[in-house]
């Protein structure tokens, strides 16, 4: 079959699908149908070569779930074509309009003329002379992945030159850290100083459970790195706010300084860069800075399924912000793409994945991580790890922080992305698809874990009857900086809500002031302040 091409302006593209019968299956007719929606009208994407990015985008989605019974033992390269279809784009071809004839207004010469009414013998000879010549010079779409610095130590190829040196973490961080580890967390001077009128306020607050953590080290003989992914999209939700502090960008730099003291021995950092609809926005600074740090840093110029974002999964807002929460889908995609599990050093099939708002507040071994990989694939049916969201009881929901098998997920890839086009969208984005599909049949349900409550820390949970050095990372979920964060550190009552965020950060705070005396809180806040790098960077 042909469909026809898009006009834009003077610039046209022509497309033509030639699919075999495999895709007349009528268990995809609405896909069928919603892919010529969104070429004749233009409804979805308005030019030409977003257009034939929509169609692309379907027929590698059909021919990813028509191929179930085609089990990987690695992730497929996200450009191979199926074996079912084929696209061809070819530029500069006269365009149509969807279901008419072809208009041309230009005068015409007589040759024209005698084409027009099918009397030029060549015709023909000329037309498979073009059709030829096209799909030997098919126009590849832009990459969806560009890797933008490959530290040196992994491989002689892919440095950036811009790229400086690393900078030292100064005696000041290193010893918050020692010294909390060594003597504890101490109640906030807010709450040790509480005035009745808290002390009554926090009378009917019910203090969430708290469950012991396994504070167990063994020796381990695990000499390789894992991977340690987190992201953010070029977006206003990533830059710093008001006094220099918050944003994603300011988030994950604190991230990786607690990361190069507390796990440089067992974690690679791979930092995630979202581009998507940002145009020729320059990178931010702090992109370098990490890279010299000796971050891996790949550009995300699309998601493979961005497709299905921007008409389903962000409810039809095509912002560079919606891009962010999704880049943890792309993971396994990204790992082929660029060999990563090939690297020297590096371990294999597992990745830990963390939200950029998180801090590294413990050392995390060999022994940790070999402890949680035994809990997913190949070990067990699971194949995804990740923990509680408020309360610090109940089942899987929180992915903020989570670990993954990335050749399981890559094998489960075809039925997570049909599932996301039946059933999208979802609350809370890429968490709610994950929790979605996970809660969908009682098979799925298997293939996720959960992560135990020291990996996924929030500072409004009460530390006791634990002690802090078992606590690995600190999500700063819920309250942040400039976001109820201070009030909760300060045991500040009267100033404990956000108008902005309403009952659900309330019930948050008054946990953190009432049931763990802001202790939590009050380092993470002189921690986030400590290790954020000068304004320069960060902003």
């Amino acid at each position: 079959m042909a469909l026809g091409g898009i006009k834009k302006g003077r610039n046209t593209v022509f497309v033509i699908i030639a699919a075999s019968l495999a895709l007349a299956a009528t268990s995809f007719a609405e896909h069928r149908s919603e892919l010529w929606k969104a070429l004749v009208s233009g409804s979805i994407v308005k030019d030409p070569t977003r257009t034939a990015k929509t169609a692309r985008s379907y027929f590698e989605y059909i021919g990813s779930v028509t191929n179930e019974s085609h089990r990987i033992s690695r992730p497929h390269h996200h450009n191979n074509v199926t074996k079912n279809m084929s696209i061809v784009l070819v530029t500069s071809a006269p365009a149509i309009e969807p279901n008419s004839e072809t208009v041309d207004s230009s005068p015409k010469s007589s040759d024209e003329e005698d084409e027009d009414e099918g009397i030029d013998e060549d015709k023909d000879k000329e037309e498979d002379e073009v059709d030829s010549s096209s799909s030997s010079s098919e126009e590849e779409p832009p990459k969806l992945y560009h890797l933008w610095h490959m530290p040196p130590h992994l491989s002689s190829k892919g440095q950036n030159p811009n790229v400086g040196s690393p900078t030292e973490l100064n005696q000041t961080s290193i010893d918050l850290f020692e010294n909390a580890a060594r003597n504890g967390l101490t109640p906030s001077e807010g709450c040790s100083n509480a005035t009745n009128e808290t002390e009554t306020w926090c009378e009917r607050q019910g203090c969430w459970r708290t469950f012991e953590i396994n504070s167990t080290q063994m020796p381990s003989d695990t000499t390789c790195k894992t991977l340690w992914f987190a992201g953010f999209s070029i977006s206003t939700s990533s830059e710093c706010r008001e006094g220099g502090y918050g944003g994603y960008r300011n988030d994950y730099a604190v991230a990786l300084q607690s990361a190069r003291l507390n796990a440089k021995d067992t974690l690679q950092p791979v930092l995630l860069v979202g581009r998507y609809m940002t145009g020729n926005m320059s990178l931010p600074t702090v992109i370098e800075w990490a890279a010299a740090q000796g971050v891996i840093v790949i550009i995300v110029n699309e998601l493979s399924f961005q497709h299905l974002v921007d008409t389903k999964l962000s409810r039809n807002k095509m912002r560079a912000d919606t891009m962010g929460p999704f880049l943890r889908i792309d993971i396994s995609k990204v790992v082929e793409e660029f060999n990563l599990m090939d690297l020297p050093g590096i371990c294999d099939r597992h990745v830990l994945y963390t939200d950029s708002d998180v801090a590294f507040v413990n050392k995390v071994t060999q022994y940790d991580l070999d402890k949680l990989k035994q809990q997913i694939a190949p070990s067990t049916d699971a194949y995804a790890l990740y923990g509680h969201q408020t309360k610090s009881s109940g089942r899987p929901i929180n992915s903020g922080v989570m670990l993954f098998d990335v050749y399981r997920f890559a094998e489960a890839w075809p039925s997570f992305l049909d599932f996301g086009y039946k059933k999208g969208p979802f609350l809370s984005f890429d968490q709610g698809w994950l929790n979605d599909y996970f809660m969908s049949t009682p098979e799925r349900s298997l293939n996720r874990s959960l992560l135990e409550n020291e990996w996924n820390w929030k500072s409004y949970w009460r530390l006791y009857p634990n002690e802090w050095r078992n606590v690995k990372i600190v999500h700063f979920h819920g309250p942040k900086l400039g976001k109820s964060l201070e009030s909760m550190a300060h045991c500040d009552r009267t100033d404990h809500v956000n108008a902005t965020f309403g009952k659900t950060y309330a019930s948050l705070v008054k946990n953190g002031i009432c049931c763990d005396q802001g202790m939590t809180a009050k380092f993470v806040l002189d921690l986030y302040y400590e290790l954020s790098p000068p304004r320069s960077i960060k902003c």
